[in-house]
């Protein structure tokens, strides 16, 4: 590739790639805030250096500054384009592993669903969400931290709505613990 940028004469023994991003990486980033902002994107500050990132590796490793043509467009169209390309392949990237994470969560609760008659509770006694944790501990065998993320709520809240269904079902039973009992009076 033999291009001037802004009077600098690229040659074989300077690194082409350097010098493209010593001139024109402000222009990269404002290119890419530009394109986020126009399309109401939302995206944390970070990924805004994971794009630029995306597209220095376009440039360098895909060999796309070699492809420049000066005779095609300005080198400030030419990265212009690259940089909304990227910016959609990054949210696609992103969304798609964000979708992925989202269908395993739902796999596993059909076949939490599935396994959930293992456990014969009592019709009524509990409520939707009790039966439900109550089977992901003793039938699935999930730690309250793995409840947690599933159902999103907190260990804590797990291990709450734990203590409260076999409470009831304690007193369903008549086992309930003597401390149960003086609550229950």
């Amino acid at each position: 590739m033999q291009v001037k940028l802004e009077y600098i004469e690229l040659g074989k023994d300077l690194d082409h790639a350097e010098i493209l991003f010593q001139q024109y990486s402000n222009l990269i980033y404002k290119y890419i805030i530009q394109f986020v902002r126009i399309n109401g994107i939302k995206i944390e500050i970070n990924e805004y250096d994971d794009i630029f990132q995306e597209i220095a590796l376009k440039l360098i490793k895909n060999g796309y500054i070699d492809s420049f043509d000066e005779k095609r467009s300005s080198i400030k169209t030419w990265l212009s384009i690259i940089s909304k390309t990227s910016v959609i392949d990054y949210m696609r990237k992103r969304n798609k592993q964000f979708n992925e994470v989202n269908v395993d969560i739902y796999e596993n609760e059909l076949s939490f669903e599935h396994k959930s008659n293992d456990l014969d509770l009592p019709k009524g006694l509990l409520t939707e969400r009790q039966e439900q944790v109550i089977n992901m501990f003793f039938v699935d065998g999930f730690e309250a931290k793995e409840i947690a993320q599933r159902l999103q709520i907190s260990s804590k809240t797990a291990r709450s709505i734990k203590h409260q269904a076999l409470e009831r079902l304690r007193n369903h039973l008549g086992v309930a613990t003597t401390d149960s009992s003086r609550r229950a009076s």
